[in-house]
């Protein structure tokens, strides 16, 4: 739960911030597809860690 926190009261409005200071520098095409491509990477991260997590690895198991 708090990950979920940290995730929505957080990370949207740094994001949203740091996004505000990208688009004149960048444009707003750019500025997006590189916050969505860092996005699909840090979630590509997330899932390669997971999978070594033995929690995880139990119920990816499981579901086979």
């Amino acid at each position: 739960m708090s990950v979920y926190n940290l995730a929505f009261r957080a990370g949207m409005p740094l994001g949203a911030l740091i996004l505000g200071k990208l688009i004149p520098i960048l444009g707003v095409l750019a500025a997006v597809a590189g916050f969505g491509l860092s996005l699909v990477g840090v979630a590509g991260y997330f899932l390669i860690v997971m999978t070594k997590v033995p929690t995880f690895q139990r119920h990816a198991k499981s579901r086979v």
